[in-house]
């Protein structure tokens, strides 16, 4: 990463103003949102981001995740990487990645033996799509109680623990697990009040005859892993919506980074659409300059064309000349017939590049005018 894409990104990082060096998954989810990236991407891309998995950027995520997300929108990546490019990773969180992945893909070996075909809902034909992420405070309560009742002295319930509640949803066991994978993403063996309520409600949202979905806003899969979820109604603004981030519990740790810069400012959508301006304004220069080297092209042979047509005419005059001569003097010399027959030809020759030679300057005339319009 360039010295001036880092200033740029601590620019718009000291912009949001990070608290003790950090920022909460709420701002950084605005930040990513502005994007307009889908939202799988956007999930993937803070799953990379957030090296220490605390829910949170400082200045080393945020620039990971910006730079991830300013090469998808040029068109570096088709698509986001399986893992945080090593270039953009600092010295001090190599060690940070290297475990990470390596716990990542222990995980995913253990989940495969563990929940198989979590995906495949046996009544998948008669469920409805519209689940809802938003618990009343009715909902909450209710969770709440059946929380207390199966969670031990530490405040965790694990899933064994709470079996003995599954059969009032009447949800397939398949189901279960899925739920329990979706507020478990870390593969521990208990989880804690907020994943535990999160939990009971998709189970609530199945019986009721939603499918439940492959994964979690990715700002709730943050919040997991802080441990703090806000259920206002205020933060959902509709059932589906994927990036109405929880309030975040600033780090107490980190020093803010340091910078040159004078002064911060907001990230603003202008941000993205300047790129996206850029990448169209870079793609109609290369049309441009395409169509430039067409019409050099058929300027070339137009040119071509007019030699030709300038020479035959000398040799048509030339043959007119002898043709007149030939009636003027007698019959000396090579017959009438033949020379008539050769200034035939070069007559055809010459209509010939003459609508050649107008074909060509229609296509320039094309070309010139898509230029214009293109300028």
């Amino acid at each position: 990463m360039d010295p001036q894409e880092k200033n740029k990104y601590w620019e718009i990082f000291r912009g949001l103003n990070p608290e003790n060096g950090y920022l909460s998954g709420s701002k950084a989810a605005g930040v990513l949102r502005s994007s307009k990236l889908s939202s799988d991407k956007l999930e993937k891309i803070w799953d990379l981001a957030d090296i220490d998995d605390d829910g949170m950027f400082d200045f080393d995520e945020f620039a990971i995740a910006m730079k991830i997300t300013f090469d998808l929108i040029n068109g570096v990546y088709k698509t986001v990487p399986d893992r945080v490019p090593e270039a953009l990773v600092s010295t001090s969180k190599k060690h940070l990645v290297a475990a990470r992945d390596a716990l990542r893909g222990n995980d995913d070996i253990a989940l495969l033996h563990k929940v198989p075909s979590l995906d495949t809902d046996p009544e998948d034909a008669v469920l409805k799509d519209g689940f809802d992420w938003y618990i009343s405070p009715s909902d909450k309560i209710r969770y709440s109680d059946i929380y207390s009742l199966h969670c031990n002295k530490h405040g965790e319930v694990s899933f064994n623990g709470l079996a003995p509640v599954f059969t009032p949803f009447g949800v397939p066991n398949s189901q279960i697990q899925k739920a329990w994978k979706l507020v478990n993403p870390q593969g521990t063996e208990t989880i804690q009040k907020d994943q535990c309520l999160v939990f009971l409600h998709i189970l609530t949202q199945r019986s009721n005859g939603f499918r439940i979905p492959n994964d979690v806003p990715y700002s709730l899969k943050a919040s997991f892993k802080r441990g703090n979820i806000d259920y206002n109604l205020d933060s959902y603004n509709s059932t589906n919506n994927y990036y109405s981030s929880p309030t975040m519990a600033p780090s107490t740790g980190g020093a803010k980074p340091k910078s040159d810069l004078d002064a911060p400012r907001d990230v603003r959508d202008s941000d993205w659409e300047l790129i996206s301006l850029r990448n169209e304004l870079s793609k109609l220069d290369e049309k441009i300059l395409s169509l430039q080297r067409e019409t050099d092209d058929v300027n070339i042979a137009q040119n071509k064309s007019k030699l030709i047509q300038r020479d035959l005419q000398k040799v048509l005059d030339y043959k007119l000349g002898i043709l007149q001569s030939l009636k003027n003097d007698g019959p000396n010399g090579p017959s009438a017939s033949a020379i008539d027959n050769d200034l035939k030809m070069l007559e055809q020759q010459l209509n010939v590049l003459g609508r050649h030679l107008e074909g060509r300057k229609s296509q320039v005339a094309k070309l010139e005018e898509r230029l214009r319009s293109l300028s």
